[in-house]
């Protein structure tokens, strides 16, 4: 008998506005009767603590806002757990939606799991109004779904959607 592994919807984001954006969204989505399964991946101690997200994966920090020397090291140190991480996630679930509220930390995941056919929905952060961000620019090429939570920016992204402040 083949194990059949569970479908869940994995929810990507970071600390502070990515944090609340992603809290303000999951409460909508769940006030629309949806019964989704999620699991999420965080990073820096941003854990959302919700019932119904199943599972919470932390990912280590890669960003120094004040060095990129040692954004560098972080990303050479945790690239390994990272991605050791995803395929752990891969065996375990049946991915089917990446959502994400912003953070750099979306890039890695949202690439590998492209290669298996997984759906990105990705919401540009809140505070973006004139210039597009770095997560952004990477993510938009792939991403089934690209939302923008303010006008000025469809003419940075023209393929996106308008989705209003969340």
């Amino acid at each position: 008998m083949k194990y059949r592994k569970e479908k869940v919807t994995l929810l990507i984001y970071g600390e502070g506005g990515h944090k609340s954006e992603m809290k303000r969204l999951l409460t909508s989505i769940e006030n629309n009767c949806n019964s989704n399964k999620y699991i999420s991946i965080y990073e820096n101690g941003a854990f959302l603590n919700e019932d119904t997200i199943q599972k919470n994966y932390e990912f280590p920090t890669m960003r120094d806002k004040y060095s990129k020397i040692k954004t560098i090291l972080n990303i050479i140190t945790g690239l390994f757990k990272i991605i050791s991480l995803l395929f752990h996630i891969k065996r375990k679930y049946d991915v089917k939606i990446i959502l994400s509220t912003g953070p750099g930390l979306t890039i890695l995941p949202a690439y590998f799991f492209k290669i298996f056919q997984v759906k990105l929905i990705y919401i540009e952060t809140d505070c973006r109004f004139t210039t597009k961000s770095f997560t952004g620019k990477l993510l938009y090429p792939i991403s089934d779904k690209f939302y923008v939570p303010n006008q000025s920016l469809l003419k940075l992204y023209p393929k996106s959607e308008y989705c209003g402040r969340l």
